[in-house]
């Protein structure tokens, strides 16, 4: 038996043993070359100072409102000396504090606790206005207009003509491809029903897969966050250990030149598919509705028939949406006809359970936590366990051969298509 190691948080890992008949793949993205505190510092600062096709000097309006919006708890944004860093440059440039709010894209997640809020704003915290955006809070959204048939609620303060900043991640992402961009407005500050419709096409209609650059959630998303007014963005590129890099600017070349930046250092390219996959949930540590997207990289490298093995602390068990776990019991038939017939309190919980139970249907999924309030709960026809080495040993046949181990979501893994003809 050899001994490996699966992430569960920062410092902290999950110990297993592996036959030595078995062929291991562990799938690594690059380290990462800016770890220092202050080296974070001076690349935020320098890529401010050389922003993207145009400064903030240039775009902005200073007879206006600036809203700069931020993500939560839920993501690993470096954000804190991000906001620090532009606040400064915007009073350098002669911008009040009352002219500032900081608005947190909360999208359909809990409101974030105060010493939460802290971590991510930090001083800054008791100096301006800080709104952690409400999907459910029908009196502070407006009707943006529709898209696609789909309506465009928003914050309410974005109604007003401001110079809109976002500070986010650029991460290959399940319903829109990758992250970033635009997605800190949509669904990051928008209403539940367009959250609820736009993610229902994305999952239902559309064949999207993490990593794919174009497609209709992600042009959706861009079409929000213009009506938005986003004018400028600070993008990371982070991977398991700190950040690759970061871009600041106009938003679609921030966008578009990040999105390199991540394939270059995060993809993984392997050659056949594996009979077990085991995915650490990291960094989404905070509950199931987060953590489950280790299920999708699972489903991009294990064979048909096989397991994916989801490692996740599940701090929080089963997170903001009580419904998804009730909802992974049916199968996908089931809950798309009640997403059809409008049989379910909350939706959005049923079309991310459908997503689940699509790739349920063709590998086994499992899921190991050392949380005890959530051990011992069925979910996908198995109980969710604390003993990683049982599940794997139940897992375990003689037609295993071989095994992917991926530390972290960020990675991105890409199967090699061969004796592809150029033509």
């Amino acid at each position: 038996m050899n001994k490996y190691a699966i992430k569960l948080k920062d410092n902290e890992n999950m110990d297993f043993r592996l036959p030595k008949r078995i062929r291991v793949t562990q799938m690594q993205s690059k380290l990462p070359n800016i770890t220092s505190e202050k080296n974070l510092r001076e690349l935020i600062y320098n890529s401010i100072e050389n922003s993207e096709g145009y400064s903030i000097k240039e775009f902005l309006d200073l007879s206006q409102p600036i809203i700069i919006i931020v993500d939560d708890h839920t993501r690993k944004t470096p954000t804190l000396p991000a906001i620090e860093i532009l606040y400064k440059k915007l009073k350098q440039i002669g911008v009040k504090d009352d002219q500032i709010s900081i608005l947190v894209s909360s999208g359909t997640h809990r409101k974030m606790k105060k010493e939460e809020l802290y971590a991510r704003i930090g001083k800054l915290l008791d100096i301006l206005n800080v709104v952690q955006h409400d999907c459910y809070d029908t009196e502070n959204l407006f009707f943006a207009g529709n898209i696609d048939g789909i309506p465009i609620f928003l914050n309410k303060l974005l109604q007003q003509k401001a110079n809109v900043i976002g500070i986010g991640s650029i991460v290959a992402h399940k319903f829109s491809g990758w992250s970033g961009g635009g997605k800190i407005v949509c669904p990051g500050v928008t209403g539940y029903k367009t959250i609820l419709l736009s993610h229902k096409k994305a999952i239902m209609e559309e064949q999207i897969i993490p990593g794919q650059h174009n497609n209709w959630f992600r042009t959706f998303i861009n079409k929000v966050s213009r009506i938005a007014g986003l004018k400028y963005l600070i993008n990371f590129i982070p991977g398991i250990d700190g950040v690759f890099g970061l871009l600041a600017g106009e938003p679609d070349l921030v966008h578009n030149k990040g999105i390199k930046v991540a394939k270059k250092n995060l993809t993984y390219l392997f050659e056949d598919r594996f009979d077990i996959a085991i995915i650490s949930a990291y960094p989404a540590t905070n509950d199931l509705w987060q953590g489950g997207k280790g299920f999708y990289l699972g489903d991009m490298v294990v064979k048909v028939g096989g397991t994916i093995i989801l490692v996740t602390p599940l701090d929080e068990g089963k997170g903001d949406h009580p419904d998804f776990l009730s909802m992974l019991d049916k199968d996908s038939v089931q809950i798309k006809n009640l997403i059809d017939k409008n049989k379910i309190s909350d939706p959005l919980a049923a079309v991310a359970a459908y997503a689940v139970r699509n790739i349920n249907e063709h590998c086994t999924l499992r899921i190991v936590s050392p949380n005890s309030a959530i051990q011992h709960k069925m979910i996908l026809n198995h109980e969710i366990a604390d003993d990683f080495q049982k599940v794997f040993d139940e897992s375990l046949n003689e037609d295993v051969n071989n095994i992917a181990i991926i530390n972290d979501i960020y990675l991105l893994p890409e199967k090699i298509v061969k004796n592809q003809c150029n033509k």
